[in-house]
């Protein structure tokens, strides 16, 4: 009886100690896949951080590199230009030379604005970008902007037109404002306009108006309702810097400041418009509308971040007939 007992009780013991076994082993092969695991989840960490790390230096690297090509590029630049100027003395009596020169001053002056684009779009993306408020002529401005189009224009066959509307953008003249992004954004858009436009006109057309209630962002005052007929329209307005509430809190004391003056601006062509399949990424760096046209793919992407700086709008919608409008 007892013998039975002791051999039932052993069998037990053994019956648990097995038990005990077995489970210390899944444990410990757990804790070991646990730490091995996590010992891999270390290891990536590791070598994500070593990554990240090299990606940073070969950034840096980059753009410490770009900015010395920059100033080298900058400075090889200037002395062309330099060059261009000293010889208009000696080439007064050749017509021909005279004309090379213009030439060649074109040519840098694109080349600035190129190099200037890729720098300003890099100091959007660092959040570096400061805007300026100073006093200009408007006025001077956009004959300038419009200077530089027409020899553009004149080189494509295309023509481009000025329209001042009711010339109240000519009565309101001082401005205070970043002169230089708003001119940047002006060349963009007639640059733009003329590089689409292989037949017919790039038309700028301006206006100055009082602040007015609006039942929507991009409600226009009506008499210059016929203007929205184009096939791409570009409208840049000045002077709204706050969203939601403040911006209407904003609107309603310029509504009532007697010296608060709105300016409009249009750009419009007859050009070719925008595929389809390029109308979503349109204001995307370094996307270009048609392949074969050049350029580095910044234009409208460097107007949409300095118009969000800006606080106004640029927006695009299309006609009846698929052609683009940006407003």
């Amino acid at each position: 009886m007892f013998r039975e007992i002791e051999v039932a009780v052993v069998s037990v013991v053994c019956l648990l100690a097995a038990m005990a076994v077995v489970a210390c082993f899944f444990m410990a092969r757990a804790l070991w896949r646990s730490g091995s695991r996590e010992a891999a989840l270390q290891g990536d960490l590791m070598r994500q951080k070593e990554a990240l790390q090299q990606a940073e230096r070969k950034s840096m690297n980059k753009s410490n590199a770009f900015a010395s090509a920059s100033h080298d590029i900058r400075s090889s630049l200037a002395a062309v230009v330099g060059l261009i100027d000293v010889s208009r003395t000696e080439a007064r009596a050749n017509p021909n030379l005279t004309y090379y020169l213009d030439q060649m001053e074109i040519g840098t002056k694109k080349l600035f604005d190129i190099l200037n684009t890729i720098l300003d779009m890099g100091k959007v993306e660092s959040g570096k970008m400061q805007l300026e408020e100073v006093q200009f002529s408007m006025a001077d401005v956009l004959e300038e902007s419009m200077d530089m189009a027409n020899v553009v224009g004149m080189s494509r066959g295309v023509e481009v037109v000025w329209d001042p509307c009711d010339f109240s953008v000519l009565r309101c003249d001082a401005v205070i404002g970043d002169c230089k992004r708003f001119k940047q954004i002006l060349d963009n858009l007639l640059g733009n306009a003329i590089k689409f436009t292989h037949d017919g006109h790039v038309v700028l057309r301006a206006w100055a108006n009082r602040p007015i209630a609006r039942t929507s962002m991009i409600s226009t005052p009506s008499r210059f309702a016929p203007c929205w007929r184009a096939s791409v329209f570009c409208r840049w307005l000045l002077g709204t810097r706050e969203e939601g509430a403040e911006q209407n809190a904003h609107r309603s004391l310029l509504q009532n400041d007697p010296n608060a003056i709105e300016f409009y601006f249009e750009v419009v062509d007859t050009g070719v418009g925008i595929p389809k399949e390029k109308r979503e990424s349109v204001f995307e760096n370094y996307v270009q509308v048609k392949e074969g046209h050049g350029g580095t793919g910044l234009g409208l992407g460097i107007v949409q971040s300095f118009v969000s700086g800006f606080h106004p709008y640029i927006i695009y919608s299309y006609n009846s007939d698929s052609n683009a409008l940006f407003y």
